[in-house]
């Protein structure tokens, strides 16, 4: 725990509220780059834990550091504030009776390796020159569809960064018409954490986006400079349809597909499909479509795959990262093959049983259902 805020009311010296990078049913991501995982955690339990922060009154508020969804942990809640009584009695990690090596390893098990953006982050967070105001500025700034047009046809050619056009709309409104030579980022996802374990030179790239909203630029410019895309260009002024105002002809279709149309090609090609699930290794292990390839969304994945020519069939948890993958394979790594992802991803892998046997879970198949 690296921070610590004690409050007192300046009227009685009374012990008010505990601040504290204390995350709801989790213990923060030990410091990789100084300690190992398990001493760190140890180091925790002795030290922070049991000596410092259980002992204290029940009524202290906690608020957290981080919330759920972020990558600087496991089992965060959504909770915006709490209670140490209510810590002690369903934090997994503050059971009374829990010896340390319990809580070592119940803290590292099963914690995912941190994202590719996170030491980039560490190193640009050392050697900020400027204030917030001053390295998101930029993202203010209009581009007409023609200033776009032109960026993204210079693209290849330019000595300076490459660069990276974001479509923020939602998936659905992207797979049906989206602007040749971006990548989906929804702004209603967790949008700048995908971008960054995708991303992850992330002070590497220049970036413009197309807001899903004008009244939501604000928005998007922060979340991307939170995790390190300072080098912002602007963004689409009028968003996507002043681009198709100007170019109607110039707009892309993406390849997506239903779980039940997987199961009919799976069926029709005898499995013979190339399916690549882009979800983390701790999800993959819990279960899988049979037959996939697993290639997590991270910049080394990307690449991995990019010189490829075969026919790919991307899924994820949801089919956010899958359309986000698949997207940045066609506009940005050139890949000659056709890329489509799968609606609904693996949360929504479930077809009649009569194509049980076709479609790719891990999972038996039951009577009626996968």
């Amino acid at each position: 725990l690296s921070l610590l805020f004690i409050i007192f009311s300046s009227a009685t010296s009374y012990l008010n509220s505990v601040f504290f990078f204390f995350f709801f049913l989790m213990i923060r991501r030990p410091p990789r780059s100084t300690l190992s995982s398990s001493s760190a955690a140890s180091d925790v339990y002795k030290r922070q834990l049991r000596t410092k922060i259980m002992p204290l009154p029940d009524h202290i508020l906690v608020y957290p550091g981080h919330g759920s969804g972020s990558a600087c942990g496991k089992k965060l809640s959504s909770d915006t504030h709490t209670t140490l009584r209510k810590q002690l009695d369903t934090n997994y990690a503050l059971r009374a009776n829990m010896t340390e090596d319990e809580f070592v390893k119940e803290l590292t098990d099963g914690l995912p390796s941190p994202p590719e953006y996170f030491p980039q982050n560490a190193h640009m967070n050392k050697n900020v020159s400027k204030e917030f105001k001053d390295i998101s500025s930029d993202g203010f700034t209009k581009l007409s569809a023609s200033d776009l047009k032109q960026m993204l046809d210079t693209n290849v050619k330019s000595a300076e960064l490459p660069l990276l056009v974001l479509d923020t709309r939602d998936a659905e409104d992207f797979v049906n018409a989206s602007i040749p030579g971006t990548v989906f980022a929804g702004i209603d996802g967790k949008f700048a954490v995908w971008l960054g374990n995708a991303f992850p030179e992330v002070n590497k790239w220049r970036v413009a986006f197309i807001p899903k909203d004008p009244s939501r630029t604000k928005e998007i410019v922060e979340r991307l400079s939170r995790v390190g895309f300072d080098k912002l260009v602007g963004h689409l002024d009028g968003g996507f349809k002043s681009w198709t105002d100007a170019y109607p002809t110039r707009v892309l279709k993406s390849n997506r597909v239903d779980p039940a149309e997987m199961a009919a090609i799976m069926a029709k090609t005898g499995g013979k499909v190339n399916v690549v699930d882009v979800r983390a290794a701790g999800e993959v292990a819990k279960g899988k479509w049979r037959g996939s390839t697993n290639v997590p969304l991270s910049g080394t994945g990307l690449k991995s795959l990019s010189n490829g020519e075969k026919d790919l069939y991307i899924y994820c948890a949801g089919a956010y990262r899958s359309l986000m993958f698949a997207s940045a394979l066609r506009s940005l790594y050139g890949y000659k093959g056709s890329v489509t992802d799968i609606r609904g991803g693996y949360s929504q892998g479930i077809v009649p049983s009569k194509e049980c046997k076709a479609f790719i879970t891990s999972k038996p198949c039951p009577k009626s259902k996968l």
